[in-house]
């Protein structure tokens, strides 16, 4: 994939969001199973966001998750992955 965006000169960017802070401080006041849902809500959040710009959400380990953004240079990735903090 990096050789395409190279080759045509196609922006690409990736952000991680880890929410492991959050889901600690979650899970200790309304517990495990009420985190499970948060997050599950939280990842629906990201799918629907991610797709809105045609770009792809991958979750890895347990709260964290990787989104690529393509056609986006780093600036517009930057401020799309700040909307998305701050609408979540």
């Amino acid at each position: 994939m990096l050789q395409s965006t190279v080759k045509y000169n196609v922006y690409a960017d990736n952000q991680k969001l880890d929410k492991n802070f959050f889901r600690k401080q979650y899970n200790d006041r309304f517990g495990h199973i009420s985190e499970d849902q948060c997050l599950r809500t939280f990842a629906g959040f990201l799918k629907k966001e991610v797709q809105n710009r045609s770009g792809s959400l991958i979750r890895y380990g347990g709260e964290e998750f990787l989104i690529f953004l393509f056609g986006q240079d780093a600036e517009a990735a930057e401020e799309i992955a700040e909307h998305m903090r701050r609408s979540a």
